[in-house]
């Protein structure tokens, strides 16, 4: 920062800088503050107000997500990444799917990163006091729909391995548009949950706030700078012994590259993992009404171990026409019979990697899918 710029800038002291208000830094916030420590957190998007959410998914997708819902891989393929933008950052436009992290993934930390403290045992407390916060329960098989039946139908005709799935929400009425913003505000998200906690107990939440570097004295982190976005604007620096950085596997290494931190390694923006997705359309003769219910609901977990999961996708109209692998009279046709459209998606446990740097500004994400992964694509599909 310049003289001059610093000398203008708003200067905030505290215990602790939080940066990003999604699923990291809201719950390190809240319990920082709970526990007695002064915190500030700076959070790059908006507070979004729930009673303006209108469940429509193009107007929704330039709201509520980063870049319009059009962060993508360079690669092949490209993928699309959904990344929220605002208080409860990624949190606000999942489906709500809660999983603890499975043992195999847990034993993979100890072996690999010496973590060898994160055993179940020592977790299970921990998964217990977050799932109780975030009122994390399962599906029920109402609530799930038509769409879920179908897939549960097909699971245990073949004697798959199948349940409904536990999510973080309450007083759902299964509106069907989990991913563009709940417009009930059933689904608890950490902006309207582990934010408002980190508030009542003292922590300063500044939304608005693009975080430009993080602030290094004789090598260790001493605070942060940030432009503020918004009427009134103007430059803003916390000062403050303990920083976290949470914004998101894209942007924390872009942060703290910018901030001359994590280079020694060589791995900094190096090691990304995706878990691509994609997902099946079928025609079926019933109705499904696949916009009615939870849509991630339901899940097939008999080929987990070789890194595939099923689990429920389904959306409203223009969820699904944007989706559909069609064009022209063909896509037309099958949009006529909406009601009677399943879908349901494929999750892969990728051995590929990418990386992420920085472009004037901007991120840019490579990933290729290798072969490995392409051939667990095709086995699910």
């Amino acid at each position: 920062m310049s003289r001059g710029r610093a000398g203008r800038a708003r200067v905030v002291e505290a215990d602790v800088c939080v940066i990003g208000a999604g699923a990291g830094g809201a719950v390190a916030a809240a319990e920082l503050a709970e526990g007695g420590a002064s915190v500030v957190v700076l959070e790059q998007g908006p507070r979004h107000d729930a009673d303006r959410f209108s469940a429509r998914p193009l107007d929704m997708l330039a709201r509520i997500y980063r870049d319009g819902g059009q962060t993508t891989t360079l690669g092949t393929p490209p993928i699309l990444l959904p990344l929220g933008r605002g208080l409860g950052g990624t949190t606000l436009v999942n489906s709500g799917t809660c999983f603890r992290t499975p043992p195999a993934v847990l034993e993979r930390w100890q072996r690999e990163f010496g973590l060898e403290t994160l055993t179940e045992d020592a977790l299970d407390p921990c998964f217990a006091r977050v799932e109780a916060a975030l009122s994390i329960s399962e599906v029920t098989p109402e609530l799930a729909g038509r769409n879920a039946a179908v897939a549960r139908r097909g699971a245990e005709a073949l004697g798959w391995s199948h349940g409904f799935l536990r999510r973080n929400a309450k007083g759902c009425i299964g509106s069907g548009v989990c991913a563009f913003g709940c417009p009930t505000s059933a689904k608890q998200h950490v902006g309207i949950t582990y934010v408002p906690r980190a508030e009542a107990a003292g922590a300063q939440v500044i939304s608005g706030a693009d975080v430009r570097r993080v602030l290094v004295e004789r090598g260790a982190a001493r605070g942060v700078e940030a432009q503020l976005v918004g009427p009134g604007g103007g430059w803003l620096q916390v000062h403050a012994p303990t920083v976290i950085v949470a914004c998101g596997t894209i942007h924390t290494p872009l942060l703290l590259a910018r901030s001359g931190l994590g280079r020694a390694s060589g791995e900094l923006g190096h090691n990304l993992a995706l878990h691509p997705a994609t997902g099946a359309f079928a025609l079926m003769d019933e109705v499904v009404d696949m916009a009615r219910g939870v849509p991630q609901s339901f899940y097939v977990d008999e080929f987990a171990a070789e890194g595939i999961m099923f689990e429920g996708v389904a959306g409203p109209p223009s969820y699904a026409a944007m989706s559909l692998p069609l064009s022209g009279r063909r896509h037309a046709a099958a949009m006529e019979r909406y009601r009677n459209l399943a879908m349901f998606g494929l999750m892969v446990s990728d051995g590929s990697r990418g990386s992420v740097r920085s472009l004037a500004g901007r991120p840019v994400i490579r990933y290729e899918l290798q072969e490995e992964d392409v051939a667990r694509f095709r086995r699910g599909l």
